[in-house]
């Protein structure tokens, strides 16, 4: 009976780790994320103060492109982290199921996960990390279209 509760303390402390982790990359991911769409913010006001897109704004139409572009695949690399810990949790839990028997930790989460569903039917089908592409795709479109204005104009 205690090599079985020193097992299943193992795990739960497994199970902790990889959500501290999870919680972990999704800081992070905000953090950088913020400070991205803040310095873009800034280039792109900087190149509208003048009221005028030109040549000379290039180079700087381009940076706020490739901000964008790396925003989009970092959350996307965020998010294959977060994934990485989830399946790792999901597999403590499948552990902690099995020992304690009586006790369906899955069938908790299923029955909580389809109230979810039923309440955000629309949101619920769309991971979040998309919406954080999104918005980072927004950046480096804007980026673009300042870019081919800029070397029209």
């Amino acid at each position: 009976m205690t090599n079985s509760l020193n097992n299943k303390d193992i795990i739960i402390e497994f199970y902790r780790e990889h959500g501290l982790w999870s919680r972990h990359q999704e800081s992070q991911r905000a953090v950088v994320s913020n400070f991205m769409i803040t310095i873009s913010a800034a280039l792109i006001g900087f190149v509208l103060f003048d009221k005028e897109v030109n040549r000379i704004d290039v180079p700087i139409t381009i940076l706020v492109s490739l901000i964008g572009m790396f925003g989009a695949l970092f959350s996307y690399k965020y998010y294959e982290r977060f994934n990485f810990h989830d399946s790792r949790i999901n597999a403590y839990k499948c552990l902690l199921n099995e020992m304690l028997g009586s006790i369906e930790l899955n069938d908790v989460e299923t029955k909580a996960d389809e109230m979810n569903k039923k309440r955000f039917s629309v949101l619920s089908k769309h991971g979040l990390y998309a919406f954080w592409i999104a918005f980072h795709s927004m950046i480096f479109i804007s980026g673009i279209l300042l870019t081919i204005m800029a070397w029209l104009g």
